[in-house]
């Protein structure tokens, strides 16, 4: 028997590897965030997950970026480029924020330039609804 095969049958095997994404609840409270360690230190404790959050949750006044959970506690994340429509057979997906950068930004002002006679004629209708 070779140590690898002695490790692979002894040891833990990782459910999640360095990567994935999941998504679950730590203390009630929704998270998203990468796996950063799938492992075992004992078989009283059983195995845990390192996760790296998307987002930091705050608990007890204390901001937690990186949490330890359980297995039972998280679920994979699918992929959204699987679900997503692809535009023309572009590597951009709808809704990515790449195909609507223009609605996102704020619009230009448009500056209407006026001829020497459209503002001589406004000048006139203006002195016109005034009365000395």
């Amino acid at each position: 028997m070779t140590y690898e095969e002695y490790f692979a049958k002894v040891c833990y095997q990782a459910t999640y590897h360095l990567g994935d994404r999941i998504l679950g609840r730590y203390q009630g409270i929704p998270f998203i965030g990468t796996v950063g360690n799938d492992n075992q230190l004992n078989p009283v404790d059983g195995p845990f997950i390192t996760v790296h959050l998307d987002l930091p949750i705050k608990i007890d006044d204390v901001v937690k970026n990186v949490i330890i959970v359980k297995h039972h506690e998280v679920n994979r994340l699918k992929e959204y480029a699987s679900e997503a429509e692809w535009i023309d057979g572009a590597s951009k997906t709808l809704g990515s924020g790449f195909d609507s950068r223009q609605t996102h930004q704020k619009p230009k002002k448009v500056v209407k330039e006026v001829t020497k006679t459209e503002s001589i004629l406004d000048r006139l209708k203006t002195l016109k609804g005034k009365k000395k």
